[in-house]
């Protein structure tokens, strides 16, 4: 893109004998296209390795949520895990 846009002061050079105060540079915003099934994939693969807990999923997942918000959507999803032998999970599992 910094290629094209020096050919295109180039033209303006010639044609319109215009002088740019200084060489084009173009930027792009730190972001990742596909953040969302990547942060989706990683959280899932913590979760089988029982290497995050049940919050810091919900954070991750949902990171614009504050904290009265993450501890609503952690008593939802605590609300919904099965029973195993009698027992819920514990709050923050």
């Amino acid at each position: 893109m910094e290629h094209t846009a020096e050919m295109l002061l180039a033209i303006g050079r010639e044609v319109f004998s215009w002088e740019p105060e200084a060489r084009p540079s173009i930027s792009w915003p730190e972001t990742d296209t596909d953040e969302p099934l990547q942060r989706a994939q990683t959280i899932s693969l913590l979760k089988t390795a029982e290497a995050i807990s049940t919050e810091t999923a919900i954070r991750m997942a949902q990171p614009h949520l504050d904290d009265d918000q993450v501890r609503e959507e952690l008593a939802r999803v605590l609300g919904e895990a099965p029973v195993v032998d009698g027992n819920t999970p514990p709050l923050g599992a």
